[in-house]
């Protein structure tokens, strides 16, 4: 590792230690002095406690590093290495990194304690590049559609993963994953401050799913999508920023660009904003307060989803590719309002995808920075048209009657260009998985009302009711 990445010397900001910790990836930061000695260590959850104690962004790191180092000599032998662990020290703080420090005190390495306990030779070269990779990923809506799908690939690559979800579609979703080592659960509603910052003090990454989903819903209850989708988003996205928890990647949605008067033209991150509902248009509002905040240390990614589809461990059909095909498998025709309008599409896996690209990368690469997500631009036609293909029993009914105005076709070519984002899932091939679970009976009935964010929300209100 490049220990200069997270060398700071004395009287640094916070805020200065907490870039040079988010450029080298270590969660810790090494504090010398004029010499270059080592005069103590510090965490980036050490300095997220500080700040909510009362610390403030230009106070130096001094006052709150940790000076009583735990230290291997350069080229250590198994004597040393054995005294370090028999320390009390070493068990009551357990530290992650341990520096390697030459003889006159200034600090040569970092390596993880879990390879010093694995190293059997004097001399072991046991630095590794470091990778723009955070330790703990903090998922706000970890539990929903997107979410459930993101964790788990997470947690595949050997992130630690919090999800902080109010869990009002059920738990199901997660269910497998609360016993897993690097897993945990926090019941709890995003617009609750209280429940909310201690789950993100000792986060290296936030993604932002937690958010009331999709026109009719929002429509269906403004106040609470204004609460939720804006309100919390902009506390939450002011929380991070505070705690100096620089990588925050907020998702929102194609539907800004609205109703194109030339929906033939492709449109791209610059393109002109024309929502037609309450959730387009608390996007845009949600999207302002974030970059507001951007600066050199806090640096959001918005990522502009296309209408997303595909399986997922909290499935949903309100989504219009899965409930076309639905419609195709179980009632035998499908039904388009209009036919004419464009939509962008994307399989939730490639979401998630393009999310880890963006905890992966430099943040000088994704640091304020917007991206559309799109794999292919349809009209609604030739959508109902392909799932007829893939399902040739159904028939296609159209109604000229045009139920949602959203008309446009969007360009991910900046995506590509920047994060490297290369879809690999086709709408043929979310048609086909879908109906591959339908007939299996993986999914029994497609019209629950936890498949769907509108009537799941009216059936609890009916619930309450009663």
């Amino acid at each position: 590792m490049d220990i200069e990445a997270c060398t700071v010397p004395t009287g640094s900001s916070i805020t200065d230690v907490m870039q040079a910790i988010d450029r080298a990836s270590t969660g810790l930061a090494v504090v010398v002095d004029s010499s270059g000695t080592l005069t103590g260590v510090v965490s980036d959850g050490d300095l997220r406690r500080a700040l909510v104690a009362g610390a403030g962004l230009d106070d130096a790191v001094d006052r709150y590093m940790v000076r009583e180092v735990l230290v291997l000599p350069e080229g250590f032998s198994p004597g040393q290495r054995d005294a370090l662990f028999e320390q009390p020290a070493f068990s009551t703080r357990a530290p992650r990194w341990i520096p390697l420090v030459d003889a006159e005190g200034r600090p040569r390495n970092l390596v993880r304690s879990a390879e010093i306990a694995t190293a059997s030779s004097v001399g072991l070269s046991l630095g590794r590049a470091a990778e723009h990779r955070p330790a703990l990923v903090t998922v706000l809506g970890g539990a929903g559609y997107i979410g459930s799908v993101l964790v788990r690939q997470l947690l595949a690559e050997g992130y630690r993963v919090r999800v902080v979800d109010r869990l009002f579609y059920g738990r199901a979703s997660v269910d497998e994953l609360v016993h897993h080592p690097r897993f945990e659960l926090v019941e709890a509603d995003v617009r609750s401050l209280s429940s909310l910052v201690p789950a993100l003090v000792d986060s290296d990454a936030v993604v932002h799913l937690a958010e009331l989903v999709g026109d009719p819903l929002c429509a269906h209850n403004p106040l609470m999508t204004f609460e939720i989708n804006y309100l919390a988003t902009a506390s939450i996205a002011l929380a991070c920023h505070y705690l100096q928890i620089n990588r925050f990647v907020y998702v929102s949605s194609c539907s800004v660009y609205g109703a194109s008067p030339e929906p033939e033209t492709i449109l791209t991150e610059d393109s002109p904003l024309r929502p037609v509902s309450l959730y387009a248009k608390l996007k845009i509002e949600s999207e302002r307060s974030i970059r507001q905040l951007t600066h050199g240390g806090f640096s959001p990614v918005i990522l502009r989803l296309g209408t997303v589809f595909g399986l997922s461990y909290r499935p949903r059909f309100d989504l219009v590719v899965n409930t076309f095909t639905a419609q195709a498998i179980h009632d035998g025709s499908i039904v388009v309002f209009g036919g004419d309008q464009w939509r962008p599409h994307i399989h939730v896996s490639d979401v998630a995808g393009a999310i880890r690209r963006c905890l992966r990368l430099p943040l000088e690469v994704v640091g304020g920075q917007t991206f559309n997500l799109v794999a292919e631009n349809l009209t609604v036609d030739e959508l109902a048209n392909l799932v007829a293909d893939e399902v040739p029993t159904a028939t296609v009914t159209r109604s000229a009657t045009v139920v949602d105005r959203r008309n446009y076709r969007v360009s991910a070519d900046k995506a590509r260009r920047m994060l490297g984002f290369s879809p690999e899932r086709t709408v043929r091939d979310g048609i086909r998985e879908i109906a591959a679970a339908l007939r299996a009976g993986v999914i029994a009935n497609h019209t629950d009302p936890r498949y769907s964010n509108i009537r799941a929300f009216t059936a609890a209100e009916m619930g309450a009711a009663l």
